[in-house]
């Protein structure tokens, strides 16, 4: 997780610096852009990579539709995202991934999700077929 929101907002910055020596306006446009890039990056994100951010492929996790057993797909990103989204309910989301013993969060009850190893998914799928 804290990859995502270290990585991607510096790539958008150097966006920024880049287009602002180019050219005061240039800058500001791309600051725009990249601030919607990276809004919606946080609301679909963990549905990009087989149900992963680029943090959590990073570290050999992803997340799963518990009623399909297949990767989190975008909706259930949005849904997953949705509870941060609100003043002071990421502070509780915290408490409750170290309180709920399958660590997960309000956003995974939400959208029935779980973050798991990767290679426990593919390990599990390989059994299957």
């Amino acid at each position: 997780m804290s990859v995502d929101y270290i990585l991607i907002p510096l790539v958008a910055l150097g966006f920024y610096v880049t287009a602002r020596i180019m050219h005061p306006l240039l800058g500001l446009v791309v600051l725009v852009a990249a601030a919607v890039f990276c809004f919606a990056y946080f609301i679909v994100k963990d549905g990009l990579i087989e149900g992963s951010s680029v943090g959590k492929y990073l570290a050999g996790l992803m997340v799963v539709n518990l009623k399909t057993d297949l990767p989190c797909s975008m909706r259930s990103s949005f849904l997953r995202a949705v509870p941060v989204l609100v003043p002071g309910v990421d502070l509780a989301e915290c408490l409750l991934v170290v309180l709920n013993r399958k660590g997960r969060r309000i956003g995974d009850m939400i959208a029935k999700t779980m973050v798991i190893a990767r290679v426990d998914y593919l390990a599990k799928r390989q059994g299957m077929g």
